[in-house]
């Protein structure tokens, strides 16, 4: 069983030195006792069924605490608590009102009612009909596919009914985790999309429009192909990759406020979660040259470029930062390195800081060729 990663960061709100291989001391009376332990059969860890038991003896006590607590029990209920979705909504809901988050997470539910009746009428569904499921119940709710994001926020696109690629491959993997289905969240450069992987021969990906793409189509369209054999690219993610996608998306909501020491923390924790998290670094140097701190964002630009050797923004942002500090034959190296990657890059301000999926690039052009594909 997965963390409960949001448990734990929310008690740490509300509770100075925290030990929760003993429990918390939710009266404050000075001692640790009965349903506030949290390592109920004493192994030294509090995994999910641990906490499931905590969450329920101590229901009253933790809405009384308020915050996400509250919300949670108001509108979260209906998802499994180790659901990487409470992850999501508790990270937002540091940002956004709580009357937002329960509104996503009603959004959510309804999807996931339709799903529950589509299988109590038929059983026998194989692994192509399941994957079908989530994507057709989010588009029967009104969901709807926009390439130009206005926001990274998840709560903010299912509230308005707008997802990006990032948003809606969260919203598959939510409902597919409900029904231990295994999907999972698949990251290319600047974009992401859902694959059904059972580790034997069942496997597929699954794009924003229900469209079918190969990896080696993948990889030819980005031009990822040595980033993807290193596991950079198109590999399951896994639960601390998927957090660590969270807290990225959290830090470009932080950008778009222009509260750049706070993106550069969530940047941060992104990359402590996930050291190949291309974006976290690219995206981190570009608040760092907001805060004209040039060194530390070329520091992160070449981080990036170890990574991803052939992405002409993070180029095109290093010769940025190089310029400023005067480094004007290296700057107009990385410049003219950029362009040869990308005859048509538009150097414009959205370059500094962008969150996958969000930017109309010409990445995004080849991969609408494909939109033509039927998923069969």
């Amino acid at each position: 069983m997965r963390p409960v990663h949001w448990i734990e960061q929310e008690l740490a709100r509300h509770y100075d030195d925290l030990d929760l291989s003993r429990g918390v001391d939710l009266d404050r009376n000075g001692t640790i006792e009965g349903s506030e332990k949290t390592d109920q059969n004493g192994d030294g860890d509090v995994d999910s069924a641990e906490w499931q038991k905590f969450m329920g003896d101590n229901r009253a006590a933790l809405e009384r605490l308020g915050g996400f607590f509250k919300t949670y029990y108001s509108a979260g209920t209906a998802f499994k608590l180790d659901n990487i979705i409470h992850d999501r909504l508790w990270l937002e809901s540091k940002q956004l009102p709580s009357e937002e988050v329960e509104r996503t997470y009603e959004k959510l539910t309804e999807i996931l009612n339709l799903v529950k009746n589509e299988i109590s009428k038929y059983v026998n569904y194989n692994a192509r009909d399941k994957f079908r499921l989530p994507y057709y119940a989010i588009v029967e709710v009104g969901l709807e596919y926009a390439i130009d994001g206005k926001t990274s926020s998840f709560v903010e696109l299912i509230n308005e009914g707008d997802l990006n690629c990032n948003s809606f491959g969260i919203s598959m993997i939510v409902i597919a985790h409900e029904f231990d289905w295994p999907v999972y969240l698949v990251r290319a450069r600047r974009h992401l999309f859902v694959r059904w992987d059972n580790g034997k021969k069942a496997k597929y990906n699954k794009e924003r429009d229900g469209v079918q793409i190969s990896d080696s189509d993948y990889k030819d369209i980005f031009d990822i192909w040595e980033a993807a054999e290193r596991g950079i690219f198109l590999k399951n993610l896994n639960y601390n990759e998927l957090l660590s996608n969270h807290y990225h998306d959290s830090g470009m909501m932080h950008v778009m406020a222009k509260r750049w020491d706070k993106a550069i923390e969530d940047f941060t924790r992104a990359i402590d979660l996930d050291p190949n998290n291309v974006s976290a670094f690219t995206n981190r140097g570009g608040a760092n040259d907001e805060l004209k701190r040039y060194e530390e964002a070329i520091e992160d630009y070449n981080r990036a470029i170890e990574l991803d050797p052939n992405n002409a923004y993070t180029y095109y942002n290093r010769s940025l930062a190089k310029e400023k500090l005067g480094m004007d034959d290296e700057a107009d190296a990385d410049y003219a390195y950029a362009k040869k990657l990308m005859p048509d890059l538009r150097p414009n301000y959205s370059c500094l800081c962008e969150a996958p999926g969000h930017t109309p690039s010409p990445d995004h052009s080849l991969l609408s060729l494909l939109m033509m594909i039927v998923f069969d």
